[in-house]
C-alpha cells in the first residue's frame, strides 16, 4: 500500500473506528450489504464454510469468491447471475481479484 494510501486509512480508521486492515473492513462491508438483500442464512452458510475469513487471505480468495457466487446463485439466480456473470472472465483468466476493483 502507497504512504498516501496508508495515511490516508489511518486517519479514516481512528475517525470512524474501522478495522485495522482495509480488506477486512471490504469484507465487512460486502456482509452488511448483502445483509440488506439476502437471508440471513446465506451469509450464516458462507461463514460455516469459512468463506468469509477465506476472503482474507490470498490463497484461499479465489476458492471463496467462488463459494461466494455459488451461494448467491443458489438463492437467487438473477442476483447470482449477474454476479458470476461478472466475475467469471476475471477467474478464468487468472486476474488478481482486487478490493478496490
Amino acid at each position: 500500500m502507497s504512504e498516501e494510501v496508508e495515511t490516508f486509512w489511518r486517519r479514516c480508521r481512528e475517525q470512524r473506528s474501522l478495522p485495522p486492515n482495509p480488506n477486512r473492513f471490504t469484507v465487512q462491508t460486502v456482509k452488511a450489504l448483502l445483509r440488506q438483500l439476502l437471508d440471513e442464512d446465506v451469509l450464516m452458510a458462507i461463514g460455516r464454510k469459512c468463506g468469509w475469513d477465506m476472503l482474507l487471505k490470498a490463497d484461499s480468495h479465489h476458492y471463496a469468491v467462488g463459494l461466494l457466487a455459488r451461494e448467491l446463485c443458489r438463492v437467487s439466480l438473477p442476483f447470482g447471475h449477474r454476479i458470476a456473470v461478472s466475475l467469471l472472465p476475471r477467474l478464468s483468466r487468472g486476474d488478481p481479484l482486487s478490493c478496490t476493483a
